[in-house]
């Protein structure tokens, strides 16, 4: 299984200070981890990202993304690459993992980029769904992973210690910080995936 990781997602869960258990949540070796070449710059050019999740998280990512294939422009073909950055709401990255997934089988593209998902739903790149149908997975369902992979109490006590994540995170699934029930949070990372599957047609993972 090779395993495309878009950005925001390493630094979320560097951020969780999971790291060292990435690839058994994700399922895979991490030889087969391919992360974008852009993750080097990526805080320069995303200042929010340093601010949002410390110097710390910074360091911690860009020292784990070492290891990891990278993925470029240069490293995709330009079809179906041209027709995917020609759609609004697919960013550059986002076209690469996309491109880069019609490449690999079996592959697991994942993304927290919700709107580039919704924009290659609604496209009309049809060739890359049909290569892409339940290949996606979401932030939501990697933290539903997470509680699967990972003591659950040790999962609570890092959320409760970490940044800010984003509002599912923190504001639907973990309320009560460490002391968040196991059922809450599974609750509300899975009502977001489901929200996004319906939303997305066949690209997400089936559960």
């Amino acid at each position: 299984m090779t395993a495309l990781l878009d950005n925001d997602i390493l630094f979320k869960f560097a951020a969780l200070d999971l790291l060292d258990s990435f690839p058994e949540i994700l399922g895979v070796d991490l030889s087969s981890i391919h992360v974008l070449d852009s993750i080097s710059y990526y805080p320069l050019k995303s200042p929010k990202v340093e601010e949002n999740f410390g110097e710390a998280t910074v360091d911690r990512t860009l020292t784990f993304a070492e290891d990891l294939s990278k993925l470029g422009k240069q490293d995709v073909p330009d079809d179906p690459y041209d027709e995917l950055i020609n759609e609004e709401g697919i960013d550059v990255g986002e076209a690469i993992l996309f491109a880069a997934a019609t490449q690999h089988d079996p592959v697991r593209v994942i993304t927290g980029d919700k709107n580039s998902l919704r924009a290659l739903h609604n496209s009309d790149c049809g060739g890359v769904i049909d290569e892409m149908e339940g290949c996606v997975v979401c932030f939501e369902h990697l933290m539903l992973q997470t509680i699967f992979v990972v003591d659950y109490t040790v999962l609570c006590k890092h959320v409760a210690s970490a940044p800010r994540i984003d509002g599912v995170t923190n504001d639907m699934a973990f309320t009560a910080g460490a002391d968040t029930p196991i059922e809450r949070a599974r609750g509300a990372f899975r009502s977001k995936r489901n929200s996004l599957m319906k939303e997305t047609g066949p690209l997400l993972a089936e559960v």
